[in-house]
């Protein structure tokens, strides 16, 4: 592999070389490796009105994994289903993937059971241009639905709930 080959995934733009020796490695695997870090404003579907929420907190881990922090978020169901719908398409998975998880609020009152994540498949893998996560609740509903359609229901703790998941599959 010729040099060029290498300096073309550049983390440092002044980076004009190779590194050659460990010290200038670890230097260059840092940078190209460093975990990167956001938020956005989540939207909701499967609500009757507004939802009162944070935002929605991730870490992309070394471009592999994704770590992501729901806050507590509460509305009015309307639907089965409860979903963001403004997900970010970079936060989207490889394959589609059903993330256990726990923390949900349905009919009112705290879920006594655990719930789901569906992460979404990216869309230059065949998933939608336009992805959305969506949760289920019980152990029937992995892909998603299974809450209420009637009175309060999301994420009840009171600082949210983190998901991890491989964005590669």
């Amino acid at each position: 592999m010729s040099k060029n080959a290498y300096t073309r995934i550049r983390a440092n733009p002044g980076l004009q070389r190779m590194p050659t020796n460990q010290r200038e490695w670890s230097l260059y695997q840092n940078e190209l490796y460093k975990n990167q870090t956001g938020s956005f404003t989540p939207t909701f579907a499967g609500f009757d009105g507004a939802v009162t929420s944070g935002d929605v907190f991730w870490t992309i881990h070394a471009g592999t994994f994704a770590t992501i922090k729901f806050p507590s978020f509460s509305g009015t169901s309307n639907a089965a289903n409860m979903d963001i719908t403004n997900w970010p398409v970079f936060l989207c998975s490889w394959i589609i993937q059903s993330v256990p998880m726990g923390g949900f609020k349905d009919n009112d009152s705290v879920a006594t059971e655990f719930g789901w994540a569906l992460v979404p498949q990216h869309p230059d893998n065949g998933g939608s241009d336009t992805p959305k996560i969506q949760f289920g609740l019980g152990a029937d509903n992995i892909a998603a639905g299974g809450f209420t359609t009637s009175l309060a229901k999301g994420l009840h703790l009171g600082t949210g709930t983190h998901v991890t998941y491989s964005l590669i599959g």
